[in-house]
């Protein structure tokens, strides 16, 4: 069986949905709630268990309530939480509003998972894992990551997210020059293709061997 750790955010999302948004300084009443397990790399541990993988998911929550419920959550998922580090911040969480044609409006507050930039990724032991990922998580910590797993003989992805937009590839490229799977939304994948072709981004063409558009 593929052993495989998620490296990321672990959130607890709060969906409330609308018929619409309301204006500013105004109140609307949800005609729904729900809460669920969220955060990109706990929706991939979640989603490699699902296909029967052995996952993991490596991240920081709170020492609140949010924190058991969320744990709990993603071992019913038939994720293992036991690299999870608990931390004095409180969990972290989305609230997401949705609106009647399904347009999502989100505010987050990385709370928790702040503190897994102190958590010294890149002296994890990662010689248990066939697979290391790591979803929008900081290039300097991925990079730190993604080097001790690839001692440890471990391929290697990347989901940076929105860094890529916010961030450029030039910032990236210190995580990319240790990632064997870069995936990337549509847009991203745009700004890889886009005309000119810089020396950054040939730098990433080179550099990873397998591009996923999403």
């Amino acid at each position: 069986m593929i052993r495989v750790a998620s490296i990321g955010n672990a959130n607890v999302d709060v969906l409330l949905y609308l018929d619409e948004l309301p204006p500013r300084g105004g109140q609307v009443e949800a005609r729904g709630a729900e809460r669920r397990a969220g955060g990109a790399a706990a929706n991939f541990a979640v989603a490699a268990a699902k296909l029967g993988l052995k996952a993991s998911f490596i991240g920081c929550v709170g020492l609140d309530g949010d924190g058991d419920w969320l744990l709990s959550e993603l071992a019913s998922q038939g994720v293992d939480t036991s690299l999870v580090k608990r931390v004095g911040e409180r969990t972290g969480f989305v609230v997401v509003l949705v609106e009647a044609g399904g347009e999502r409006t989100m505010v987050a507050y990385r709370g928790a998972n702040a503190a897994l930039y102190e958590a010294g990724l890149e002296d994890l032991d990662y010689s248990e894992f066939d697979w290391v990922h790591a979803s929008s998580l900081r290039p300097d910590a991925a990079a730190g990551a993604f080097k001790a797993a690839k001692r440890a003989g471990a391929t290697t992805s990347y989901d940076p997210g929105g860094a890529v937009a916010m961030m450029g590839f030039g910032r990236l490229l210190q995580a990319l020059e240790h990632t064997d799977i870069l995936f990337l939304n549509e847009r991203e994948a745009q700004l890889l293709e886009s005309s000119g072709g810089g020396p950054e981004l040939e730098a990433v063409r080179k550099l990873v061997p397998t591009v996923v558009v999403k």
